[in-house]
Formats: C-alpha cells, structure tokens, sequence
C-alpha cells in the first residue's frame, strides 16, 4: 500500500495517493505497537500429574494460558520444544481476550524410557494483519523419568545361595517378625499383642515387644553394556511401532525397539520388579568389558554363571521375537 502510494503520488501528484500512503505508515506502526504489546501480560503454566512413568504409558499435561493486559491477543501459538519424543502440547489459539483463560490438555505416548525436559515453551503472537510476529521463550522447570518398560513375571528360579540365609538387617520393622530385637515401653498407639508379659510384670509398667526385619538375600543384576555386542533392527514410527488394543479399547500398546540393548534393560527392569515384590533385595548395574576386570571376579564367578544360565533355560520371559 504505501508502494503503491509513493509511485501513484510521484507519477500523477494527487492528494488521493499521498493519503494512501499516509493510510500505510499509520498501519504499519499501529501494527507493530500492537505485536510488542500484544505479548505482555500473558500468563503461561503447564502441569502434569507424575513426574514418573514407564515406557508405553501416557503422559498428561494441563495448559493453561491467561491474558490479563489491554489489548487481547487475536491469535496465540504455543509451541511445545519438548526433546521428549512425539511430544504433544502444540496449540493455536485465537481471540484471547483480556482476563480470559484458555485451558487444554495434552497426552503424549511415552516411546523412550530417558530423562526428559518438559519444555521449553514458546509463544508466538502478532499482529491481526500478520505483518510483524513477536515471541516468548518460556524456560523449562520440570523433567519427567521415563522408566524401562516392565513386563508381568509370574515365576522365576529362585538363585541358590553359597550358604544358607541372609543378611541380617538392622532395622526396626512395624510388623511382627520372627526376629525380636527387644523390648521397650508401652506407648499410647502400641497394638495389645505386642506387649511382652514377663518384662510387664518384673517392671510393673507395660512393656512392648520389638521386631527387626527379616533376614534379606542380595540380588545384582549385571547388564551388559558394550556396545560392540549390541544390535538393532530396522525402526518404523519413531523408531517403535504402535498398536491398538481392539477397536473397543483405543489406548495404544507399545512395543519394545528393535534393539538388544533396549530388550535387556527392559529385562533386568522386570526381573528387579519381580524380585523387590517377593521381598528381596535386589541392585542393577550396568557392565561393560572396560569396567569389568576378570582378575577382580570372586572365585564363584563360574558357578554363578552355571546358575545363571539354569535360570535362563527354566525361566519364561514374556518377550515376542522380531
């Protein structure tokens, strides 16, 4: 408009086209004062409910956008920069008016276990012509754990100790166990079971018995991993393909990546859940042949291995090959 103004009122002189012009600056400038206040005042929050969720599960958020200064804001983009994988949150809102809320939701399907950034967020806005846009980086201020995908383990071989029983915990359980540690006073709370008559009656004041915690056995799960030993198949969306579970049930099941190393994380995962339900006391470390040194092993290391490969023939993972 003002190009056309300026070659009109320089060819023909009439005041029509320098109007124009003057029509053209006056938008110009209304529009770029309106794009740098149009930003200010608008209230960003995002909100999930758990910080903590397992590969296959799905990740809510709450959006919620606020304008609480003149003028309102004609269109407002929200850009989800999420390095979280398929992240959702991404939304193109219009006609914000001023004092007005704006709420939505986001799910986004957990495919990589990892430790993830929830954000940063950036708003976009602009003027109603489009000529001059303007926009907010919003830092991130929250992370999720996205843990290994666990699978069901109804049964596995118990592994045979070198010797009978287990460590001896000193800790003090709320629970009646076989292991008392003593007695103490009766204090208001205490359930009548546990009161130990004899020491009531040598003290003539109520006493209580105390338990410790039953005896536990070590588990450590070694994952191997060297890299040089690992190998991956072809991806498909997102590196993990998604199904659904009938047409009745439309929540998408995940499938492992096709990847050795992600099978055995998924499986040292599961034999830890399975092992810390029956009570044990179970560790995971990662191991690779640069921090493994064979002079350093135990003198039981084959018959652990022995053990470890019965194990492995007797027990059933619920794992689907390629």
């Amino acid at each position: 408009m003002v190009l056309i103004g300026l070659v009109g009122w320089a060819v023909t002189g009439l005041p029509l086209y320098a109007r124009l012009v003057y029509l053209g600056v006056f938008l110009i400038v209304g529009a770029a004062i309106w794009t740098v206040v149009s930003i200010q005042g608008i209230q960003f929050q995002r909100k999930t409910r758990s910080l903590r969720a397992s590969m296959g599960e799905i990740l809510e958020e709450s959006f919620e956008v606020r304008k609480d200064t003149w003028p309102g804001a004609t269109w407002l983009e929200v850009s989800n920069e999420s390095p979280l994988p398929m992240a959702a949150g991404s939304r193109l809102l219009t006609r914000l008016g001023v004092n007005q809320n704006r709420f939505y939701t986001a799910r986004t399907l957990l495919t990589r276990r990892g430790d993830y950034t929830l954000g940063p967020t950036t708003l976009t806005t602009g003027d109603p012509f489009g000529l001059f846009t303007i926009r907010r980086r919003i830092p991130s201020s929250e992370s999720v754990m996205v843990l290994p995908k666990v699978f069901p383990i109804t049964t596995f071989p118990p592994p045979p100790g070198l010797l009978p029983g287990g460590r001896s915990i000193r800790q003090r359980s709320l629970d009646v166990t076989p292991h008392a540690a003593g007695v103490r006073e009766y204090v208001i709370g205490d359930p009548v079971k546990r009161i130990h008559w004899p020491s009531t009656a040598r003290r003539d004041r109520f006493m209580v018995k105390e338990f410790e915690q039953d005896p536990q056995g070590d588990i450590w799960l070694f994952l191997d991993a060297e890299s040089g030993v690992q190998i991956s198949g072809p991806d498909t969306i997102e590196g993990i393909p998604v199904q659904t579970e009938g047409w009745w049930l439309k929540r998408p099941s995940l499938t492992l990546p096709r990847n050795t190393f992600e099978y055995a994380v998924s499986s040292a995962a599961s034999l830890a859940s399975f092992f810390l339900a029956e009570r044990w006391d179970s560790s995971a470390r990662p191991a690779s042949s640069a921090s493994f040194r064979p002079n350093a092993a135990c003198a039981s290391s084959t018959r652990s291995w022995r053990h470890w490969h019965s194990f492995s023939r007797r027990a059933t993972f619920p794992f689907r090959a390629w």
